[in-house]
């Protein structure tokens, strides 16, 4: 579902948009002056409008054109980064006037001040921009301001689009009046209109409205207990004020103390919070809160007495600590003579009475205090009675998809309406950890009236994230704890502070209790709107003595609400026009998919909320809300001014394309007609079944269990594979057909047409880092080799950009590079290249699947791979040499060479640099290849065996006892290898992951063991091995060659796409040249750029 807990299916409108993309489209059709905070919000709206307008710089038929950013001195850095990474266009700082070159750039950004000189002499013009954007343009009240200076150069005609920002009027709690009148003098100036779009004036147009209910508490009278408690605590109080700590002038002399004594808060501050924390529960909440805010601050002193590094602040806390229990002490004899009821109501205050027994106004009618008794299944008499009922189990279950019944098992809809989910919103943590002990005592001692309350609170996070992560990860478990059980409804009462108001999601609460006056007209709207049930209440307390206050303060935001709406360009669905609408709907006919009289039907007054209904349904995030588009547009249909509606459906509806209604009078009509088309078209394209309810997972379970239910006889000529997961499931995953790229199709070069030859290059970029290279490898830059691969295709390849690969030896860029053109090859040639590319697939990649056979003339999308050299002038060119070599030996197997050959070897070391090697002794059918990594020169066949076992004293030893091996070549150096690559993506970063976040590394030891110890160490004689005709510099590129080739053909995919979007829509270069150079592909990161800020740091 992409509809969260809380919200609601519109059935009057269509389900509207983020109020983001409300002030964007806004913005995209006129000049418009929006109501914005916070840099995220103002980047999105400015970037996407700058984006959305954008095709009128590209135009080149058209007279030059820019975009103004006009902003403050502080935003510009995050502004100019934004432009340039998340749009193509060029943004031009202005710091200075002077030598103004605009030619290569389509954004300027500057402020205010430099705007203004650039108009007054006449570097810019008004005429010449595109889209000016003001941001903070409340500036323009202030009279011969520069703001107000800039705005007498805009022309009323001008065609330039105008976006001001001001700041958010919510936040503003003034005259709505006086707010008015400076918007409407701002949009005079700018020739705007203005858009009051916002999550708030969202929260007014679109979500439930509860009824209100302002409860007057009278004021808390003076307990006699209160005086002996505030007596005890005023010494106290007096005690800690006298208290002298100044450490400081103790060690003035020693600078060494200096800084952390600074750092050290006095000892008096928390005990004196404490004490006031506790006193305002005695004023307001009445003794029996405060006994349990007493208890609670204990807990509090005796965690701080564990906390706590010095001595004083020990003291104080362990003072404080006996005063808290002396007062426990006082309360226990007073309340001693009392039941926990009669504690509860006679030593509460009024505001603590009036919200218990608003609680028990909202008890439920089922409840019943002694109703624990659960009535329990016959599994024995269920099993004998399936088969018999199975005729009507299966009836049952087609009635329940009949009339759309997919509700959960177990929970009715009487039991959800009559379930209560409320909100208690208070002003801090002392507050609501009090009500919280109060309900849980309410419910335990008056069963009959509170003992369907199950609460819980939760309050805002206090550890530092960074000096107390332990702590901050348990507070954070501890709130989602209490999140779950309250979605879940295990807990039916939540206490909170302001922490709830937004940002959260939670069900939809059916009574919201705001304890304590709202601060702002925001908190006030944020509260307000969790009451989103049909039938919800907002109860807001206060004492009677502010009566007037309040009264006056909430007839201040009736008017806030007023101006708001009243400058929305969606406005609120007038009541009049929809009863006026409703007489016409009987005119078209319903549309009714069953043929029974009974069966479900949609009409004009209900197709628009099916169409929400349906949107809900389809998949997607929990943070993506999904909704159709639409749009109203005026025609004259037989002479007479009607209204069409267009309805596009969210891109992952199988619906494509735009719905049009029929003409109607009023845009209401137009609306409802256009939504009764989807609804028929949905039905035809199978997204909604024969009772129009949306076809999803939910439909095959609908009310019974499906597992229970026998199949017909046609469903079990249906073929289904019951291990595959049933659509519309998390595991269910949806294939697509791989394609090669147009340039690499039908290319395979033949004999006698000419060719091209385009080289692999591989440059290294950073090499790997130290602590990442665990044996202590030689690095081997790629472009030092000589030798390497080349594509050889008979069709041009388009431009690409490099493109990063990661291997053993760090960050390697990848490019391609054209070398020959009209190349004329013959027979020879070709079956020399074919038994390279076969050789190379097969025996080095070991890429050949099973009873595949290698045939290059039966596939379309052929090209072929050749190895290259590089000659000592940089020339590049086939290496045919090496291809005839590979021809000779391409059949030679692994066979054991006798002693008798092997009486004169002499291993050729210079050879051995750059070698693959594998020991012909072992797996001769799948034998293993090895790079030289280092030619031991301290080490022969005589020097000893690593490890413990006696029987193999020396290397000599080891192949003699092991393979019956004698070893010619006594001084012969011995070869530290290691294995070839078996990875073979190298797409991704192997060292870092793709944040750029480098992972953890071995340890010191474990690195020194690998480099060090021999028996860590694959060691190999040369004489016992076979040399590869691929040098290890040329078998190193070839592993990468499988994600270089499938990034090769992503990249020209790509280019295709960019291609049809600039014939579409003309949108950039139809033909680029094929020298054209792109900018390099990355991560957003390159790995010398991680290592630098990482030595930096």
């Amino acid at each position: 579902m992409a509809l969260t807990f809380g919200d609601n299916i519109h059935t009057k409108t269509f389900t509207p948009q983020e109020y983001l993309v409300e002030v964007l489209s806004s913005a995209k059709n006129k000049n418009v002056i929006i109501s914005l905070g916070g840099l995220t919000n103002k980047v999105f709206v400015i970037l996407n409008l700058i984006r959305e307008l954008a095709f009128k710089i590209h135009r080149k038929y058209e007279k030059r054109k820019w975009t103004l950013l006009i902003l403050e001195e502080t935003e510009i850095d995050q502004y100019m980064f934004s432009i340039r990474h998340l749009t193509d266009l060029k943004p031009l700082l202005i710091k200075s006037v002077n030598d103004l070159d605009l030619i290569n750039y389509e954004v300027i950004v500057t402020t205010e001040n430099q705007c203004l000189e650039m108009f007054e002499k006449k570097y810019l013009d008004f005429d010449q921009l595109n889209l000016v954007i003001f941001n903070n343009c409340q500036k323009i009240t202030v009279i011969n301001s520069t703001y107000f200076k800039v705005c007498n150069f805009i022309k009323a005609n001008s065609k330039c689009r105008i976006l001001g920002i001001v700041h958010p009027l919510f936040e503003l709690d003034s005259d709505p009046f006086f707010i008015e009148d400076q918007l409407k003098f701002i949009s005079n100036k700018l020739f705007s209109s203005i858009e009051t779009a916002s999550d708030i004036v969202s929260i007014l147009r679109h979500c439930c409205k509860p009824k209100e209910v302002f409860i007057e508490c009278a004021v808390q009278t003076e307990y006699v207990i209160n005086s002996t408690i505030k007596s005890m605590v005023q010494s106290l109080t007096e005690f800690l004020n006298d208290h002298n700590y100044e450490p400081a002038i103790i060690y003035s002399d020693d600078e060494e103390y200096g800084e952390e004594l600074k750092q050290i808060s006095h000892p008096k501050n928390e005990p004196l919070q404490m004490i006031a924390d506790f006193l305002d529960v005695l004023k307001t909440m009445g003794p029996y809160c405060a006994d349990k805010a007493a208890l609670t601050l204990l807990y509090m002193v005796e965690k701080l007495k564990v906390k706590t590094k010095y001595e004083r602040h020990y003291i104080l806390l362990c003072i404080v600590s006996t005063l808290l229990i002396q007062i426990r002490a006082t309360f226990d004899d007073i309340f001693y003579n009392y039941s926990n009821i009669d504690k509860i109501l006679k030593f509460s205050s009024p505001r603590v009475l009036r919200i218990i027994d608003t609680l028990k106004q909202f008890k439920p009618k089922s409840f019943k205090p002694d109703n624990n008794n659960v009535e329990v299944c016959n599994d024995q008499k269920d099993k004998k009675d399936r088969t018999a009922k199975s005729k009507s189990v299966r009836r049952n279950w087609k009635l329940a998809r009949r009339y759309g019944t997919h509700r959960k098992q177990g929970r009715s809809r009487d039991q959800y309406e009559e379930t209560v989910c409320a909100i208690v919103l208070v002003k801090n943590k002392m507050t609501a950890s009090i009500l919280y002990y109060l309900f849980l005592d309410l419910k335990n001692s008056n069963k009959d009236d509170f003992g369907w309350i199950q609460p819980q609170y939760t309050v805002d996070k206090e550890a530092d994230p960074i000096a107390e992560p332990k702590e901050f990860e348990i507070e954070h478990k501890k709130q989602e704890e209490t999140l779950r059980r309250f979605r879940q409804r295990e807990c039916n009462v939540l206490i909170g502070t302001k922490v709830l108001e937004a940002g959260i999601d939670l069900p939809r609460c059916n009574l919201v209790v705001n304890y304590n006056i709202p601060l702002s007209y925001k908190s006030y709207l944020r509260t307000k709107s969790r009451a989103k049930t049909l039938d919800a209440h907002y109860v807001l307390m206060f004492d009677e003595n502010v009566t007037s206050n309040i009264l006056s303060c909430f007839k201040l935001y009736k008017d806030i609400n007023k101006m708001l709406l009243s400058h929305c360009t969606l406005k609120d669905i007038n009541m009049e026009k929809e009863i006026y609408a409703d007489r016409y709907n009987w005119c078209v006919t319903p549309f009714k998919p069953g043929k029974k009289e009974d069966s479900a039907f949609v009409d004009m007054a209900s197709a628009i909320g099916l169409v929400n209904r349906y949107c809900a349904k389809l998949p997607s995030d929990t943070f993506t809300k999904l909704s159709p588009i639409w749009k109203i547009q005026s025609v004259i249909y037989e002479n007479k001014p009607m209204f069409v509606c267009s309805i596009r459906l969210p891109i992952n509806s199988p619906i494509k394309h735009d719905i049009h209604g029929h003409p109607m009078p009023c845009e209401i009509l137009a609306k409802r007609i256009a939504a009764l088309e989807v609804c028929r078209q949905l039905h035809s394209q199978g997204e909604l079944d024969d009772t129009l309810q949306p076809i999803t997972k939910e439909s095959f379970h609908a009310l019974f269990n499906a597992d229970e239910v026998l199949a017909d006889a046609e469903d079990s000529l249906i073929p289904w594979d019951t291990e595959e997961p049933r659509p519309g499931t998390n595991k269910r995953r949806q294939y697509y057909y791989k394609r090669i790229a147009e340039a690499l199709n039908d290319c395979r070069p033949v004999e006698g047409k000419p060719c091209y030859l385009y080289a692999i290059l591989l440059n290294m970029n950073c090499p790997v880092p130290e602590e990442q290279n665990t044996r202590g490898r030689r690095i081997h830059p790629p472009e030092e080799s000589i030798h390497g691969f080349g594509i050889l295709t008979m069709k041009l390849i388009p431009s690409i950009p490099s493109f990063p690969i990661y291997t053993r030896c760090g960050e390697v860029y990848v490019s391609l590079k054209p070398i020959k053109t009209n190349m004329l090859l013959t027979h020879h040639q070709l079956d020399n290249i074919a038994i390279f590319l076969n050789y190379t697939f097969t025996n080095v990649l070991r890429l050949q699947k099973c009873h595949v056979a290698f045939d290059p003339t039966t596939t379309h999308n052929c090209y072929y791979i050749v190895p290259t050299l590089r000659d000592a002038s940089g020339l590049i060119d086939i290496d045919w040499n090496f291809l005839d070599n590979m021809h000779k030996c391409k059949d030679n197997k692994l066979s054991i060479i006798t002693n008798e050959d092997r009486i004169n070897f002499q291993p050729d070391i210079e050879v051995l640099k750059d070698a693959v090697v594998t020991p012909w002794y072992r797996n001769q059918e799948q034998p293993q290849y090895f790079y030289v990594a280092e030619i031991c020169t301290h080490l022969n066949p005589k020097s000893p065996f690593p490890g413990s076992i006696e029987n193999y004293k020396t290397f000599e030893d080891y192949y003699n006892l092991k393979y019956n091996l004698k070893i010619q070549n006594l001084e012969q150096p011995l070869l530290d290898v290691d294995h070839t690559s078996a990875r073979l993506n190298f797409l991704t970063p192997r060292y870092m992951n793709r944040k750029g976040v480098i992972l953890p590394t071995s340890s010191d030891a474990t690195k020194r063991a690998k480099r060090d110890n021999l028996s860590q160490k694959q060691i190999l004689v040369p004489e016992l091995c076979n040399v590869h005709l691929f040098p290890a510099s040329m078998w190193r590129k070839a592993v990468s060659l499988p994600c270089i080739l499938y990034r090769i053909n992503a990249l020209l995919l790509a280019d295709e796409i960019r291609t049809i979007v600039a014939k579409d829509i003309s949108l950039g270069l139809l033909n680029l040249s094929f020298d054209h150079i792109w900018e390099p592909l990355d991560f957003g990161w390159t790995m010398k750029d991680v290592l630098i800020k990482r030595k930096k740091k």
